[in-house]
């Protein structure tokens, strides 16, 4: 994974993508702060689900778990928002 800020992406966004396309990923920088990552879709022009997924389950597990709720229909249908 390379890293670069988004001031390098904007200057040189044809090589960035040159390079994502033959799989490299890139972290984009602002101020010393990490705001994104360049990758390359799948043929199908969806990203790594399997790998979102397993990312997603691990987060999961890691949380703390909270005892059961007791959610009346209008909680949960509410349709304010």
């Amino acid at each position: 994974m390379k890293e670069v800020t988004v001031e390098q992406a904007k200057r040189s966004l044809e090589g960035i993508l040159r390079e994502v396309g033959q799989g490299e990923v890139f972290r984009l920088t602002e101020d010393g702060t990490e705001v994104a990552e360049l990758r390359a879709v799948t043929a199908a022009g969806k990203s790594d689900r399997e790998g979102e997924r397993a990312t997603l389950l691990e987060r999961l597990e890691r949380q703390r778990q909270v005892g059961p709720v007791s959610w009346t229909r209008e909680e949960l249908y509410d349709r304010s928002v």
